[in-house]
């Protein structure tokens, strides 16, 4: 057995040994009282993260409404070119966001100073990944032209992606120094600089869609220059966090140790599968619009507001998902696996919370909700159903994304991505498939349901494992290497 890094024997002789300690029951009260610390503390740590969240829906809402208000046209490109923009660049941006477990693990074991290294990491990684996304965006440029679709969105998705890929190194650069804050617990600052790029995102594009100003009137490419201002604010604002005494503390930029091959090939090896992740459901969406047109056109509107709505409803559960990751990570760095298990409760009870908060809205402004997306009768009927589907989706998938965070925090990625591929592709995909064939569009919905409750039955599987193996976390932590 090798151990790589800085792993203290002694902590390795605990880990392999903590099973014979018999621990001391904690009574009921107690119990419930750590209960209510561990929500408190990953919800105090994840909600400032949701502006970040609300920041990414609000541009894209924004662009939708201004390119629509400007042409049906330049509305259809410009969704076009965000679906290319977003499929080439998320399983990157998902995959540096190993940066954040990687940081919370050693911000919890004291080593401050090993951050900077996985920080100086992440930047080349950053930029190597950048390199990539430019050549992929770049690539589906110059083939849209072959593309069998109106002539008169061609031109417009080829400017707005010419445009906006020259943004994706300032965006991956500063997603780093975001995890990096985040991993460290501090994600008030990130949010709030996200959050104040909107206004920016917001005035941009009114100037260059609609010429104001003297600016050209540029329609739906004027919404990329939009984005690409806004990314730009958030890069230079997200760098001044440099100068915060946090920062300083794990020196970022002490040059002397640049290329550290274990730190980068531990967050490839723990990014990668994350990423994958994403990589899973675009998939899966992407082929389910293509069977779900074959239903006719108010199915298909009905089916992707429907999951614009649900990805809206997973705002909550996003930011306790990341209070999860920081705060696991902190207690593993800490030695303090035996905690873990009212962090993962807790995380399900507030997933669970977070959903009836969403049923409610639902039960009450279901209709309105529905409206606010169409206008068209035969599209608020299916989408007034699928609501309530939704409902059952998230029933089935909001309490593993909680098990998944804490299986995030403890590095253990590569299960969480079989468990995903396993619920999505194995379970949902082929029911979802048959069920359309019979049941139509509701039958689709209630196969994503089931497939997404059985990924999460076999997160929650894998996490009880985990909890019980605590020599495996340290491994992961350590980097054992058998």
């Amino acid at each position: 057995m090798k151990i790589i890094g800085n792993a203290n024997p002694h902590l390795h002789y605990y880990a392999y040994n903590c099973s014979l300690v018999k621990p001391i029951r904690p009574n009921k009260d107690s119990h419930m009282a750590n209960l209510y610390k561990e929500l408190a503390i990953i919800s105090k740590l994840g909600f400032p993260v949701i502006l970040i969240y609300l920041t990414d829906v609000g541009m894209a809402v924004i662009a939708t409404i201004a390119s629509g208000q400007y042409s049906a046209v330049d509305q259809a490109a410009v969704g076009l070119s965000n679906t290319f923009y977003l499929t080439a660049l998320t399983f990157f941006l998902m995959a540096l966001s190993a940066v954040v477990p990687i940081t919370s693990q050693l911000d919890g074991a004291g080593r401050r100073k090993e951050i900077g290294i996985v920080g100086r990491q992440g930047i080349l990684i950053a930029l190597c990944f950048s390199a990539i996304v430019i050549v992929l965006i770049l690539a589906t440029r110059s083939l849209i032209t072959y593309l069998e679709i109106d002539p008169a969105i061609a031109p417009i998705a080829r400017e707005y992606l010419w445009v906006i890929v020259w943004v994706v190194p300032l965006d991956l650069l500063a997603a780093v120094v975001i995890f990096l804050s985040t991993g460290l617990g501090k994600t008030i600052w990130p949010s709030v600089i996200a959050f104040s790029s909107l206004p920016v995102n917001a005035l941009f594009t009114w100037i260059f869609v609609f010429g104001k100003f003297g600016m050209p009137e540029m329609g739906g490419a004027g919404c990329a220059i939009a984005i690409v201002a806004a990314i730009s604010f958030r890069f230079l604002c997200n760098i001044s966090l440099l100068y915060l005494d946090y920062f300083k503390e794990i020196q970022l930029f002490v040059f002397d140790k640049w290329n550290d091959q274990d730190h980068f090939r531990e967050i490839i090896k723990v990014g990668l599968p994350i990423g994958g992740q994403g990589i899973v459901m675009f998939g899966f969406l992407s082929l389910a619009s293509i069977l779900i047109a074959y239903e006719g056109v108010a199915a298909l509107a009905a089916h992707n507001v429907g999951a614009n709505v649900i990805m809206a409803s997973f705002l909550f559960i996003h930011g306790l998902s990341v209070g999860t990751v920081i705060r696991t990570g902190n207690l593993v760095g800490e030695n303090q696996h035996a905690r873990l298990s009212d962090v993962g409760v807790a995380a399900i009870v507030g997933s669970l919370v977070a959903l009836l908060l969403v049923a409610l809205v639902f039960a009450v402004a279901r209709q309105e909700i529905a409206a606010l997306y169409s206008s068209d009768i035969d599209v608020l009927l299916i989408l007034n159903n699928l609501l309530l589907l939704a409902l059952l989706i998230k029933l089935g998938e909001d309490p593993g994304v909680a098990i998944a965070a804490l299986l995030e925090g403890c590095k253990d990625t590569k299960v969480i991505f079989y468990c995903r591929l396993a619920g999505v592709w194995g379970v949902a995909f082929p029911l979802a498939y048959i069920l359309l064939s019979t049941k139509g569009l509701y039958g689709f919905w209630i196969g994503i349901a089931v497939g997404q409750l059985v990924a999460t039955v076999l997160l929650y599987i894998r996490m009880k494992w985990v909890l019980r193996n605590p020599e495996y976390i340290y491994r992961l932590r350590d980097k054992v290497v058998i």
